[in-house]
């Protein structure tokens, strides 16, 4: 559990935000972690032994709101699919 700071405007303190996170990290190679902000939930899914990740963000404003990416790499080619 922790907290992820972020800004869009680095030279501006009062633009700085915060997620609050929960890290669920079975073993070294496989982690997700799930953040709560102000107005967007954060998801990220890393599994490198089966070659997924995804990252999602979803807005708070509006319901059923989300977009984000997932890709599988080829653990031999290391390609993404």
């Amino acid at each position: 559990q922790g907290t992820l700071k972020y800004s869009f405007n680095a030279k501006d303190k009062s633009a700085e935000k915060t997620y609050q996170c929960e890290v669920d990290r079975p073993d070294p190679t496989d982690f997700s972690i799930n953040c709560v902000g102000e107005r967007t939930k954060l998801a990220i899914d890393i599994d490198r032994n089966l070659g997924k990740s995804k990252v999602y963000i979803d807005l708070n404003r509006f319901a059923g709101e989300r977009f984000g990416f997932e890709a599988v790499r080829d653990p031999q080619t290391k390609q993404l699919d």
